[in-house]
């Protein structure tokens, strides 16, 4: 329950920004496998959350959220928008007990600009902190609706 209190605050203070751009909400696949979330923020800058299922032994519960910068109109044309992002943020996996790591989130926004929908694509290394101090890297592919 604490948990996802959590979850529903940060997503909250973080809606509640009024220098954004946009909003997506949507899917996320493979790691984690659950809901995702992101603001991009003006100044080239995005916030962006996902909590869900690992697909490792057991299927636990994690939630993650990054702080990210933009290079908006990597590639740009009058339909869409092709976007590169790199940041950094943290990861809680709950299995037995608390797994932290700190992101390296580096991936792909693709915006269309007839649909309001964002595919994203994400490769993440990953500190793995606890229960032991390790390297690890994960990915991530997902579809959001966009809010204007």
């Amino acid at each position: 329950m604490r948990k996802a209190a959590l979850i529903v605050l940060l997503l909250g203070l973080v809606l509640r920004a009024d220098a954004f751009q946009a909003k997506g909400m949507g899917f996320s696949f493979i790691e984690p496998t659950g809901l995702s979330a992101k603001i991009w923020l003006r100044g080239g800058r995005a916030v962006q959350a996902a909590a869900g299922w690992s697909p490792h032994t057991g299927n636990p519960f994690q939630v993650q959220a990054d702080y990210q910068f933009v290079q908006f109109g990597l590639f740009r044309n009058p339909s869409s928008d092709f976007l590169l992002f790199a940041g950094a943020g943290a990861r809680l996996r709950f299995q037995s007990d608390i797994h932290a790591a700190l992101r390296f989130p580096v991936g792909f926004d693709f915006q269309s600009k007839a649909v309001p929908l964002n595919l994203f694509l994400e490769f993440t290394p990953l500190i793995t902190l606890n229960p032991e101090v390790g390297f690890d890297l994960k990915a991530a592919l997902g579809l959001r609706y966009l809010f204007h």
